[in-house]
């Protein structure tokens, strides 16, 4: 992986643990489907589900298309909070926030001494946040970014760092833009800090930006992936988080999985899950797995 002179990314001789088990994947040409349905719509339709709750957090998996509460800039699109607000009947509250394009954990707080531990986790970095992203090119090794990023206000500029670990490597045989073959990549990004759509912005930072990032992806890739299914689907996914909990002090693990879309788009880019990423939803409270009800979904 080779960086651009304002990349200030260093290779990393080991990786942390939990992150340094995955062997990449290089695959050619072997499982790539050219005849792949269009599964856009399952993504879609798709309802966010339950991951967890308990008398102080609601955890959802929240989908694609969906904005984490009411906005002027967006005032017809589902929101999540107004779902778990009419699901619980109690005030919810939000502890953190994720765009509409990206899918994955979602945190929230059902009162508000819940909300100020969670939001003081946050603040202090004691929340451990991974992403798992499809990208454009090949990134052969572990990658620590720690470009500093402006706010959404563009006024001022704060440190940022990410951790990039590749996963899974592949090549597939479709003419994109000026090339006769394609490279893809499954990443898994590890957020030191949490600024304005970092992960995103770090990514474009190694010119291998995520499919789908209409602000800052390939345009050529982009239109590629999404004629391919048929919505402007943007492959970033918040998987993992990690804290302590409010109310018993214990600490706790959140893995979302994978959805049947993103199984589906991982093999159709030509990747690979590594036997340790989790496909399936799982919750840890202290040594305690929780069971994780399937078709358990926030609905009205």
């Amino acid at each position: 992986m080779h960086c651009t002179s304002t990349c200030v990314a260093n290779k990393i001789n080991s990786m942390e643990e939990n992150n340094g088990n995955s062997e990449i994947r290089n695959t050619q040409t072997d499982h790539y489907d050219h005849n792949a349905k269009n599964t856009g719509e399952t993504a879609i339709l798709r309802k966010p589900d339950i991951l967890y709750r308990d008398e102080n957090l609601f955890i959802i998996d929240k989908p694609y298309g969906y904005i984490v509460h009411s906005h002027y800039y967006d005032r017809k699109s589902p929101r999540c909070v107004d779902k778990i607000r009419r699901y619980t009947g109690l005030p919810v509250k939000t502890v953190h926030r994720l765009d509409k394009s990206t899918s994955g954990i979602l945190l929230t707080a059902l009162d508000a001494k819940s909300a100020r531990h969670i939001g003081f986790q946050f603040q202090n970095r004691e929340v451990q946040k991974h992403y798992l992203a499809i990208v454009r090119g090949h990134i052969n090794e572990p990658q620590e970014v720690t470009i500093p990023l402006e706010n959404d206000t563009k006024k001022e500029i704060y440190e940022a760092k990410s951790i990039i670990y590749p996963l899974s490597r592949s090549v597939i045989p479709e003419k994109i833009g000026k090339f006769d073959e394609s490279w893809f990549s499954l990443v898994k990004v590890k957020l030191e800090t949490g600024r304005y759509h970092q992960a995103r912005r770090h990514l474009r930072r190694l010119n291998t930006p995520v499919i789908g990032d209409k602000q800052r992806g390939d345009k050529n890739h982009n239109f590629w992936a999404w004629n391919r299914y048929g919505i402007r689907y943007m492959f970033l996914r918040a998987y993992e988080l990690a804290f302590t909990h409010p109310g018993t002090g214990e600490y706790m693990h959140v893995c979302a999985g994978l959805p049947e879309f993103w199984k589906t788009a991982i093999h159709d880019f030509g990747l690979e899950v590594p036997e340790d990423i989790s496909v399936e939803p799982t919750v840890k409270i202290g040594e305690k797995a929780v069971e994780v009800t399937p078709l358990s979904t926030l609905d009205d």
